[in-house]
């Protein structure tokens, strides 16, 4: 299972048209830099002066898109993170690093660079405490951790290993840093996601199943 390190803010609205799917052109019927630029309170306005088509990669990393795939054991919202990579001036659109459908619902999400640090550590704690077993019996892991999510994090990274390290109780664990990330979301389906973290973490607990000759 993936998890995002940002959170939903208020503002949401409707793909009304696509390009491809990954390109969306209009929200709620108006331009989409137009609407996206909006909810960041005008964070794109200067670049949008001095580029054209600018990469945003990097100041999009405050301020990605979502959408909801689900609800956690809490029964509240749980997010899929899409990462805006390109606003084309010229026609008023934004390019972004997942699949998107003309009729769904985006938010706007919102994060530090705390949050980022944080989150792994976070998702191999909540493994552990959701798997049954203890700290004790953990034998190591392999975590991923989004690109974009560690150059966000720059001189942090260091930081988010370290507590990593303490989450799993100071085992051996393998790390990548992937470009998108794949896997299932608690609504059952199995989907594209950027700026995601997720942990498989590995016990010395054996676990017996009976096999039944039919």
């Amino acid at each position: 299972q993936l998890f995002t390190g940002y959170n939903a803010t208020g503002k949401k609205g409707l793909v009304t048209q696509m390009e491809g799917t990954r390109k969306i052109c209009t929200i709620d019927n108006r331009p989409a830099i137009e609407v996206y630029n909006e909810w960041t309170g005008g964070h794109y306005t200067e670049l949008m002066k001095t580029s054209d088509n600018p990469n945003i990669l990097a100041e999009s990393s405050l301020y990605p898109l979502g959408q909801v795939c689900g609800q956690d054991e809490d029964g509240e919202p749980f997010y899929r993170s899409i990462h805006p990579s390109q606003i084309w001036t010229t026609t008023g659109a934004v390019q972004v690093f997942s699949d998107v459908k003309e009729g769904e619902t985006i938010v706007m999400m919102s994060g530090t660079k705390e949050n980022v640090v944080n989150r792994i550590a976070g998702v191999a704690s909540h493994i552990v405490r959701t798997s049954g077993f203890s700290l004790q019996e953990v034998r190591g892991s392999l975590v991923i951790f989004c690109a974009g999510a560690m150059m966000f994090a720059g001189d942090s990274i260091g930081i988010a290993a370290q507590k990593l390290n303490t989450a799993l109780g100071g085992t051996p664990y393998m790390g990548m840093h992937t470009f998108g990330e794949q896997g299932m979301f608690p609504d059952g389906l199995s989907r594209h996601g950027n700026l995601m973290f997720s942990a498989l973490v590995v016990s010395s607990r054996r676990r017996i199943m009976k096999v039944l000759n039919v």
